[in-house]
Order: C-alpha cells, then sequence, then structure tokens
C-alpha cells in the first residue's frame, strides 16, 4: 500500500507539474452505455412493468477551442439500443440503431495549464435511422432459454437536446482520458413492447417497457490534442511505475 501511495504521489506531482498550453484542436474517440428512463405508465392487466432498455454507445469527434474556457465540438455516434435488455444477457431481445452528427459547447472550469478539467456544456444529436414509426410480432428465446412472445412498436427521434457534464484528464501533454455524462431528450418518437412468455396451467408471465427516447449516456473516451507535443519522460516513467505497483499491490492482496 505505501508502494501504491509513492507512486500516486510522484505520479501527481508530474501531472500537476505539466503545463497544459491552450491546444487549438483535439480529436477524440469513445465508447458507453445509454439506460433509458422507465415512464410512469398503466400496464395492461396481468402485466408487470419492466425496466428501461440499455444500450451501447460509440462516438468520434473533434474540438476546437473558440475562447479561453470556451470550446465547440462536432462528430458522429452510433446507439444500439435494445427492447427488454434484462431478458436476454444484456444484448436484447431485438435491437435498433441510431446513427448521425452530433455537436455542441462545453464551458471549462480551471485554468488551460491544470492536468483536470471538469466541465459543463450542451449540445444537439442529430439521428438518419428508424425514423418511420415500425411493428412487429415475433418468437424470441430469453437468456432462460424459454420461447416467448414478443410484440413492439417504435420510432427513434430525428433530434435529441443533451445537457452535459464531464471531465478530462491529462496522462500527458497532449493525450487525455475523459469521462462524459449526457441526459439525451428525444423531442419525438416512443418504444413499446409487450412480452409474453407461456407457462403450464396460467395465461403466462406477461410483461411491458414503454419509453420516450429520454435516455442517460456515460461514456468513457481517449483524447488527444493538436498541435501534438511529444510526452516527457519522466512523465511515461512516473506512469509506469505507477501502474506497475498498482497491480503489483492488487495481486499481491488477491493471494
Amino acid at each position: 500500500m505505501k508502494k501504491v501511495f509513492c507512486a500516486v504521489l510522484c505520479l501527481g506531482l508530474s501531472l500537476c507539474g505539466m503545463a497544459q498550453n491552450k491546444h487549438n484542436l483535439g480529436l477524440k474517440v469513445g465508447f458507453g452505455q445509454s439506460t433509458y428512463d422507465a415512464e410512469d405508465f398503466i400496464p395492461s392487466s396481468n402485466s408487470s412493468i419492466a425496466d428501461g432498455p440499455d444500450g451501447n454507445y460509440f462516438f468520434i469527434s473533434g474540438e476546437y477551442d473558440v475562447f479561453n474556457h470556451l470550446s465547440v465540438d462536432a462528430g458522429l455516434y452510433y446507439e444500439e439500443n435494445t427492447f427488454f435488455t434484462d431478458f436476454s444477457s444484456g444484448t436484447g431481445l431485438k435491437k435498433y440503431g441510431m446513427l448521425g452528427p452530433q455537436g455542441g459547447m462545453k464551458f471549462y472550469f480551471f485554468p488551460s495549464k491544470w492536468f483536470v478539467q471538469p466541465y459543463v456544456g450542451a449540445g444537439l444529436s442529430f439521428n438518419l435511422l428508424n425514423l418511420s414509426k415500425y411493428s412487429s410480432k415475433c418468437s424470441v428465446i430469453t437468456d432462460n432459454g424459454e420461447r416467448a412472445e414478443l410484440d413492439y412498436s417504435g420510432q427513434a427521434p430525428f433530434l435529441s437536446l443533451e445537457p452535459r457534464l464531464g471531465v478530462v484528464v491529462y496522462i500527458f501533454r497532449s493525450i487525455a482520458l475523459t469521462l462524459d455524462y449526457e441526459y439525451r431528450y428525444g423531442l419525438n418518437g416512443s418504444n413499446f413492447g409487450k412480452l409474453i412468455i407461456p407457462c403450464d396451467n396460467c395465461n403466462g408471465q406477461r410483461w411491458e417497457m414503454y419509453d420516450k427516447n429520454r435516455r442517460q449516456t456515460i461514456s468513457i473516451g481517449l483524447e488527444v490534442d493538436f498541435p501534438y507535443r511529444k510526452p516527457k519522460q519522466k512523465s511515461v516513467n512516473n506512469l509506469m511505475y505507477f501502474l506497475f505497483n498498482l497491480f503489483s499491490n492488487v495481486h499481491s492482496n488477491t493471494k
């Protein structure tokens, strides 16, 4: 534990001494998960409400500094969302995708030389897939091996509003890890699903889900700033020393 503490101290001192001069452009790639808000609705007779669906989220974007603490960004995203996620080992019984451009602005609180940069912001995302209303019925297999009947309908939003929160942590002078939270408010469309699992001597288990394309997205990413500045060897050594002691300590504690 003492080794890890010393490694963290060395890494922190190295990062604190790492001046983050204002960059002109940042390129970022990342992934995450979106969770849809469960709507307050009245299910059909003898039906239970299922949790909101989950989905996967991928993006690539570029960010440009307009002023000292204000930047704008734009890029592309893809969301893969599901019906009844909990019934199929996290992959969903049915999937639908959303793809399109997105962009917005961010306001950073701290001076640019700090290696930790929290921000607030707002954005927009446009969708080009599944804009028409659709509905279907089909047979599916749950993760327990049960055969069920799925009745679903939906329409993806063409536009979502996105309040944002996040933090950028520089591990080197031009390379950073990012953590982002967005609440995506879809302006149109909704999704509904009914799942019936037959059982002996009863009418079957019935589940329903409903959402209005309002979802929370948490993602992690890697950002590279330009003009690119090669990291100092001391910073690289401190990071390697930190990771070595961290994993050595974890390994020794598991014995």
